[in-house]
């Protein structure tokens, strides 16, 4: 956080303020008079240390790198960005009517309802001739992971009897977008500002494009570009939304020739003798160890070396480590991403 004030403590503005009081008021002896000017010097410097520390904070909520929630979402207004609602997760449902139509038929947007009042939408569609059931995706009007509920009530007026059935849970949704994300999206921003089509202009919008992206790189190739994404589900409905914040006309980086592919997980396990301090518990060295390696997130194209897992390991309470797999370091390719699986630790 950027200091616009000093932070004092409160005896170092107590001490400051006795002396300002002793200056302007130089024949009252403070000593003997404590119990009546004292509590209101107290007071005083109370107020002040906290409107010092509300200073910092307020101006620090107009700074990208430090602001946070509400004015870090002003701030981002000004870069061009805003933070991502999330993802409405969607299943599968059985559209039928009454009778297969004779000529094709264009059905409308069904809004359906459901328990508790939620409700979800089906874009509209076409119910071709002869056919009268057929699957469709419906969309939670809700930014959550999953739920359990059902939506299997017709909401929208429809000239024909019809029927609506969900398939399974809705899923493959996300919450949304936390302040650490949003920065690095405004970080990003910047290199919108270039006219060469630069590889950070193509992250800054695939993260953007649906809050389920963990992580995304770009490289080069001769036909055109590639993207790999890693993501907390990889589908269709994810890809559908990356090409349509890179296929605008108005938006485009670079060029129209776009890959996509899915980043692939290198799983790892890890196994490990680790020997702790006589005084240690090990209990409290297990959680920081587990804290650790949990807080590890490795990057698309990022390997990890035996020197970074043993760094990880090694937190407060522990003497040494004998690291038995893996046995070497791990690479990635520029579409794969390491992820640790399996953790077995013995300690001695």
């Amino acid at each position: 956080m950027i200091e616009l004030i000093a932070p004092l403590s409160l005896e170092e503005i107590i001490e400051k303020n006795v002396a300002l009081f002793r200056e302007v008021n130089p024949t009252v002896n403070l000593d003997s008079d404590s119990d009546y000017y004292m509590p209101v010097i107290q007071a005083w410097s109370e107020a002040e240390m906290r409107l010092r520390v509300e200073t910092n904070i307020g101006f620090n909520q107009f700074i990208w790198m430090n602001a946070v929630e509400s004015g870090l979402d002003s701030v981002a207004e000004m870069f061009g960005v805003t933070r991502l609602e999330g993802s409405k997760p969607y299943t599968r449902f059985l559209f039928s009517i009454s009778r297969a139509p004779d000529v094709d038929i264009i059905v409308p947007s069904l809004l359906l309802g459901g328990d508790n009042g939620a409700t979800a939408t089906i874009e509209s569609f076409t119910l071709p001739a002869g056919v009268g059931v057929i699957e469709r995706v419906g969309f939670l009007d809700e930014y959550i992971e999953s739920s359990s509920i059902k939506t299997e009530q017709i909401l929208t007026t429809l000239p024909y009897i019809a029927q609506i059935k969900q398939i399974e849970n809705y899923k493959q949704g996300a919450i949304r977008e936390s302040d650490e994300a949003l920065r690095e999206r405004i970080r990003l921003s910047f290199a919108e500002l270039s006219t060469a089509g630069p590889v950070k202009a193509y992250i800054k919008r695939v993260l953007g494009a649906d809050s389920r992206i963990v992580d995304t790189a770009v490289w080069d190739e001769s036909y055109g570009v590639t993207i790999a994404i890693y993501a907390t589900e990889y589908d269709s409905v994810l890809e559908d939304r990356v090409m349509s914040v890179l296929s605008d006309e108005d938006q485009r980086p670079l060029t129209d020739r776009i890959t996509l592919v899915e980043a692939v997980a290198v799983s790892i396990d890890i196994s490990a003798v680790v020997k702790i301090e006589t005084f240690a518990s090990q209990s409290v060295v297990q959680a920081l160890i587990m804290s650790s390696l949990e807080a590890d997130s490795r990057k698309i194209g990022e390997g990890l070396s035996i020197a970074q897992i043993i760094e990880m390991l090694f937190v407060e309470g522990v003497r040494d480590v004998e690291l038995l797999s893996p046995t070497e370091s791990v690479p990635a390719t520029r579409s794969e991403v390491v992820q640790i699986n399996n953790i077995e630790l013995s300690y001695v």
